[in-house]
């Protein structure tokens, strides 16, 4: 069972700010969800299916539930009194629906409710997530030398011990990149809820992505029948490749960055170059909720607060709050509703940490998933919608302070200009805190970050003693020893963390994961806890008029 969210760690989570630039009142943003959730909400049958779309719901009756329950699970902590009584009801009576009846073997459908029954509760539903998993796997086309390699099509082969039904045909040649995108969804929550989901199926896939990719950047949706990009089509691959070499990263990380992906780069480029071009049969980016539902995706688990210089989240906001109605690509209104509706309640969720992308280097992120992944485990064992980003020193002081931890690491030495000191300084100053990790205990950081300490807030980092309250946040029994940090305090030594150091870095067990990374996991999750409930507490009482006037 996933751990009780108390009433303290919900109030952390929302004075750590909204995920965005507060260029569209919330309120507005607030209105839109509910008035996408009523629609949703008018759809459900009395057997707890949702009719968002009388086709969908002939041919994916589960799937189509499934994306009405996952709108509805974004919504609910942004919904208020009898709306959010009866978003929750409808939740629980869709969830039946799904998990009564067989399973249905489609790849929609598939990937849409395991998202859904992870959202939940992952150990409750791992009979089903596992056996839609299995149904995913074994429904990857497989044969070389044709397009199809490595895709997904509609349909799947059935899980016998859900119930399925038996539509598979193994010859079925159709596969196309909108199945894919979603079957990747599906096996990126199931890999999540542990499903060990075999290595050569994320190969297939990143190897069909690869030779699928037109040279300007972009994809399309079927090779073979429109054989050209399509906005659409390339966020959603875009971000399926960038999961596919996710989850394809070495198991030995070097003590140097990586080397970035080209094809995610290029399609990264596409989608900046082509953002307001009419660019295939859904129109420009962003002017229909299934292209927003993928660009939502892209800028949350890549970390990217924007995209080319475009705030992926206030551009689509703005457009779906100035339209009286939505719009989705061969859909339905409801069916526009429940991908608006996820696109803008995750746009507020909060962020906890920022990864700082240092100037004129790449030692940032010698492991490129570990906030990700840090941020993922406190998602899952604590049941709090919350993310990460990436951020340069050129963002502004007020977008910086929206967020409680900074994260900075790396194995060379530190060299911010004084622009940038005076920037680190008003951050803390402002009520932030700044996590630093010597990435494989490199001298050479440790050293200048030392350095930086004593110049910049004027002094020396203390060892943490053993007996400190942060440990007590390290929810890992037994856990010895206990890992060596160095603290500056505010005022005094009983003053709030302004910095915490961890001389011997754990970046790389959270860029691994996986069970081994628990203990790490549960350093980097008892700092932040402190942080942002402790620290916090100690930042209000010393600066009431700071807070008070906090945006």
């Amino acid at each position: 069972m996933r751990t009780t969210v108390v009433i303290s760690v919900m109030v952390m989570v929302l004075l750590a700010g909204p995920a965005r630039a507060q260029e569209i009142p919330l309120e507005q943003i607030q209105s839109a969800i509910a008035r996408g959730v009523e629609e949703i909400l008018a759809t459900q049958a009395e057997d707890g299916s949702f009719v968002i779309s009388p086709r969908h719901q002939e041919a994916y009756p589960r799937g189509a539930t499934a994306v009405a329950v996952m709108a509805l699970q974004y919504a609910r902590p942004h919904l208020k009194g009898d709306l959010r009584a009866r978003a929750f009801e409808a939740i629980r009576k869709g969830l039946a629906y799904i998990t009564q009846r067989g399973a249905e073997a489609k790849t929609y459908s598939a990937g849409f409710v395991v998202a859904a029954l992870f959202m939940e509760n992952p150990e409750r539903y791992r009979k089903w997530i596992n056996g839609y998993a299995r149904m995913l796997v074994a429904g990857q086309r497989r044969k070389r030398g044709e397009e199809i390699y490595g895709e997904w099509g509609y349909l799947l082969p059935p899980e016998t011990g859900l119930g399925g039904i038996p539509s598979w045909q193994a010859s079925a040649s159709w596969a196309d990149k909108s199945n894919t995108q979603i079957a990747l969804l599906g096996l990126y929550y199931a890999h999540r809820a542990g499903y060990q989901v075999p290595r050569s199926t994320w190969e297939r896939a990143r190897e069909h992505y690869l030779k699928a990719q037109f040279p300007d950047g972009g994809w399309g949706y079927n090779p073979g029948k429109r054989p050209k990009p399509y906005a659409n089509m390339t966020i959603a691959s875009t971000i399926s490749l960038n999961l596919c070499n996710e989850m394809l990263l070495k198991r030995e990380v070097q003590c140097k960055a990586p080397p970035r992906s080209k094809a995610v780069e290029m399609g990264l480029k596409w989608i900046a170059e082509n953002w307001s071009k009419p660019i295939g049969v859904s129109g420009t980016i962003g002017s229909d909720t299934y292209g927003l539902y993928a660009l939502e995706r892209l800028g949350i688990i890549m970390g990217r607060a924007n995209i080319g210089g475009h705030d992926w989240f206030n551009e689509g906001a703005r457009q779906l709050i100035r339209s009286r109605s939505w719009r989705s690509y061969g859909g339905t209104s409801q069916v526009s509703a429940c991908f608006g509706v996820m696109f803008l309640a995750r746009g507020l969720e909060p962020i906890i940490i920022n990864k700082l992308e240092r100037r004129d280097t790449d030692d940032w992120n010698n492991t490129p998933y570990d906030v990700k992944h840090l941020v993922e485990y406190i998602q899952d064992h604590y049941q709090l919608p919350v993310q990460w980003r990436i951020v340069s020193l050129e963002a502004p002081l007020e977008l910086l302070l929206r967020t409680p931890i900074l994260h900075v690491s790396g194995h060379e030495a530190l060299d911010f200009n004084e622009q940038e000191k005076q920037k680190l300084k008003a951050y803390v100053d402002g009520g932030g805190t700044i996590l630093g990790q010597a990435c494989c205990s490199m001298k050479a950081f440790d050293e200048s970050f030392r350095q930086f300490v004593t110049e910049v807030f004027g002094g020396k980092l203390q060892p943490v003693a053993k007996t400190h309250r942060i440990y007590e946040r390290m929810r890992i029994r037994g856990m010895a020893p206990k890992p060596e940090l160095e603290v500056l305090a505010a005022d005094n030594q009983q003053g709030r963390p302004v910095i915490i150091f961890l001389p011997h870095g754990i970046a790389r067990p959270w860029h691994l994961g996986g069970s081994r990374a628990r203990e790490a996991y549960a350093v980097g999750t008892g700092i932040y806890f402190y942080v942002t409930i402790e620290g916090r507490k100690m930042y209000e009482r010393s600066h009431p008029d700071a807070v008070r006037s906090a945006p």
